[in-house]
């Protein structure tokens, strides 16, 4: 755990692995709500609904954190939507978006968010390296997340190597 990150600092957010294991020292199974406009298959998953106002009401549920999906072709999603949840709930927001530079994590940390979904099949060759993917999510203040489904040999060597991995599904 790092140093103050389970300690809550009036106008300071949780750290997202911090929010999960609060959750369960409460007896709840710790569960990230999501927000997602739309998908390929099922179409417009808001129906009209606010997504800020949901994130609202999602935040006010024992919820761990809250994910929002950036990704605009295949998702709708918009990194304005990310800070304007993050802005709104008072729990840690997780960015998901097909992440590929440095650039869109130093964005995640400015947009509001408290961790990154990494997918190492899609960086792999940055995943590992300080200067990639895992280390600027670290400098920037962010929880390098994985996908559980991912399995890939690139999360494993990065938490032998000494990298603090969350992983999501």
């Amino acid at each position: 755990m790092e140093k103050n990150e389970s300690v809550f600092v009036p106008g300071r957010k949780l750290s997202l692995s911090a929010s999960i294991r609060k959750r369960q020292q409460e007896g709840w199974f710790p569960v990230i709500s999501e927000i997602k406009v739309r998908s390929d298959k099922e179409g417009d998953l808001l129906r009209g609904r606010d997504p800020v106002a949901l994130a609202r009401e999602m935040a006010q549920r024992p919820v761990a954190g809250i994910s929002v999906v950036t990704e605009r072709f295949h998702f709708g999603g918009q990194m304005g939507l990310l800070r304007a949840v993050a802005a709104a709930v008072d729990l840690p927001v997780l960015h998901k978006d097909f992440i590929t530079t440095e650039r869109q994590i130093e964005e995640s940390a400015t947009g509001g968010s408290s961790a990154v979904l990494l997918i190492a099949a899609v960086n792999q060759p940055l995943l590992l390296s300080t200067s990639g993917s895992v280390g600027t999510s670290r400098r920037m203040g962010l929880k390098p997340s994985a996908p559980l489904r991912c399995g890939t040999r690139p999360v494993m060597n990065a938490s032998r190597q000494g990298w603090q991995i969350g992983a999501v599904t």
